[in-house]
């Protein structure tokens, strides 16, 4: 109650989240347009300080790799058998990017020229006019946690994993 909602960071997603997954699979590789939208509005009109991971803003196609550069051969090799190891014993079936290897790397670098095209750029031009719309209505910046209410689908609470089924149909913020 006492610390204001700018003290918190938020984001759908963050480097941690996306780097240890064993692809390096971003949130929009899985959520539709609609949803990502739906994810975009939670975090830039909330009252918290809003954290945007690079390309989310356009919902870029690239992966963000786990990936190392150890000088040291015998580290190198440690760390690449380690992620095969865990995401193995986590019943992952996929390939797991070697960490060491250069190729990695360079699929993770953001491909700029997609934020102009087709849905990368309706999503990016989204976050803009969220941006824009968290700066002209103060009432989006009030710090003040006690102020905020949500209400979801049928105006009633929803019981837990209800959203796992379907999600609500709407979603009001109170402030």
């Amino acid at each position: 109650e006492r610390t204001p909602a700018h003290r918190f960071v938020v984001c759908l997603q963050n480097h941690d989240q996306i780097g240890n997954r064993a692809s390096g699979d971003r949130i929009s590789a899985t959520l539709s347009p609609a949803l990502l939208k739906v994810g975009a509005a939670l975090v830039l009109l909330a009252p918290f300080t809003p954290m945007l991971f690079m390309g989310e803003e356009w919902a870029a196609s690239t992966p963000w790799c786990y990936f190392t550069d150890h000088v040291e051969p015998e580290l190198g090799r440690a760390v690449s058998e380690g992620r095969r190891r865990e995401f193995s014993r986590h019943g992952w079936a996929g390939d797991v990017p070697d960490p060491q290897a250069v190729d990695t790397y360079r699929r993770s670098i953001l491909n700029w020229a997609e934020a102009g095209t087709g849905m990368h750029h309706e999503l990016l031009e989204w976050h803009r006019a969220l941006i824009a719309l968290r700066r002209a209505r103060p009432e989006l910046n009030d710090p003040r946690l006690t102020a905020v209410a949500v209400d979801i689908g049928g105006g009633e609470a929803a019981p837990p994993g209800a959203l796992d089924e379907e999600p609500p149909r709407w979603l009001t913020l109170h402030r």
